[in-house]
């Protein structure tokens, strides 16, 4: 009888590794080619000098990449249960005993720290970062971003001298006029 169970398991854990799989592969190509047609009808709106519906678009847009990366962390979280590689989250209230979330709630914690991961945070803000600077260029073309001005770069030594004597005349650094 656990031999059966142990079975049911087995397919039950491929089934799922065959459906995210599967929901991998749509969110590639489904979410990317919204992503995309979102970003060429707000080009053609600026384009135009449309400035109500870019706005709606950039908010579709924004709306479209928090969908997308709350898709991506119940994703990354199913596949983690489906590892086997979770702890049961436990909650406490008022000095009672810890209760057992459950799957449901064990899912969304999951989720939410792989949508809180700073890789995840900076890919999300690439996308939008992307989409900002193509619809910037329609009419700014060459032109900085707002918020964006190239900064003045500082350059450091990363290393300390060795040599503290000139290599012509062997003074030291320190008391030469002109170095």
């Amino acid at each position: 009888m656990a031999a059966a169970g142990v079975r049911e398991l087995g397919g039950v854990h491929d089934k799922a590794q065959r459906l995210m799989a599967d929901r991998k592969d749509f969110l590639k190509s489904g979410v990317s080619e919204a992503r995309n047609a979102l970003l060429e009808a707000a080009l053609e709106c600026e384009r135009v000098g449309d400035q109500t519906r870019v706005e709606q678009l950039r908010n579709a847009f924004k709306e479209l990449a928090d969908s997308e990366f709350a898709v991506r962390g119940h994703i990354k979280a199913l596949s983690e249960v489906a590892k086997g590689n979770y702890t049961p989250p436990v909650q406490s209230a008022d000095g009672r005993p810890p209760q057992p979330v459950g799957y449901a709630g064990l899912l969304e914690v999951m989720a939410r720290e792989a949508q809180d991961e700073p890789r995840a945070q900076k890919l999300k803000k690439d996308f939008l970062g992307k989409f900002e600077r193509e619809v910037w260029e329609v009419n700014h073309a060459g032109q900085a971003l707002p918020g964006e001005e190239e900064e003045d770069i500082v350059m450091e030594p990363t290393q300390i001298f060795t040599n503290r004597k000139c290599p012509y005349t062997g003074t030291p650094l320190a008391e030469l006029s002109e170095p």
